[in-house]
């Protein structure tokens, strides 16, 4: 991000991990704030980038102009140069006009010697300026590209966020309806569960209550008919020895100590 430069030449190359640390944070704090400044970062590096051109463009055409005069200059001495050796190497010419057209021909062989290096310093810095700014407008081209892209995916980012957010809220508003649905839901199940199982638990009650006095009813009843008759009465009161049946004298004798 924009801070990270920053950081990097601040806490050195080991506190890479830090200064990303720091960068993370403040992005995650204010993402919209961190968007925004990495792209006015992107911007002036483009500019810079822009500037740089615009130097080594102007760089170029000083340059151009000076090999452009000089190697004019060059071309012109070595003409008037091979002008004269041809003379000095004509037959017709006079003995006396070609030594002063020697001494010429020397300065000037010497001059253009002067200037041949000079010619070839500039010719250097035309082509290594040319290269610069060739690879400096590719360098621009590509800062650009990114920039362009870098604000459509921040855009899309954006509405992916938007749409998130808003995605978020609707699932969140249905899981509270679905929340107060199944509570509602459960509540209602859960009390008429209860009721039934007490229900049901009080009717099987009930009816172990019913069948026990039905049994105790039939055993009291077939007891009473059994009793109604004289010898079976005679007999239960022999079995479970009641007093009526003993003699006085058995009485008397159950009754010593």
């Amino acid at each position: 991000m924009s801070l990270l430069p920053f950081f990097r030449n601040f806490i050195g190359v080991e506190g890479n991990n830090a200064a990303q640390g720091v960068v993370k944070a403040l992005v995650q704090l204010d993402p919209d704030s961190a968007s925004a400044a990495d792209l006015r970062t992107m911007e002036q590096d483009l500019d810079k980038a822009g500037q740089m051109i615009a130097k080594l463009r102007a760089d170029l055409a000083h340059e151009q102009s000076e090999y452009d005069a000089i190697n004019s200059q060059y071309r012109e001495l070595m003409a008037a140069a091979e002008l004269l050796q041809k003379r000095v190497d004509d037959p017709a010419t006079p003995d006396a006009q070609r030594q002063s057209l020697n001494t010429s021909l020397t300065a000037l062989v010497a001059k253009i010697e002067h200037v041949a290096p000079d010619l070839d310093r500039d010719k250097k810095d035309v082509e290594e300026t040319r290269a610069l700014l060739s690879e400096a407008e590719k360098v621009y081209q590509q800062k650009a590209e990114a920039l362009t892209g870098a604000k459509k995916r921040l855009d899309s980012a954006r509405h992916d966020l938007q749409r998130a957010h808003m995605q978020e809220e609707r699932s969140a508003e249905r899981a509270r309806a679905a929340a107060v649905v199944a509570g509602l839901g459960a509540t209602r199940v859960s009390g008429l569960t209860v009721a039934l199982d007490t229900m049901q638990q009080s009717a099987q009650q009930a009816r172990q209550r019913a069948e026990a006095n039905e049994m105790k009813s039939q055993a009291l009843s077939g007891a009473k008919e059994a009793e109604a008759d004289g010898n079976i009465a005679a007999a239960l009161s022999e079995v479970r020895g009641d007093s009526a049946s003993k003699s006085m004298a058995e009485r008397l004798a159950a009754l010593r100590r």
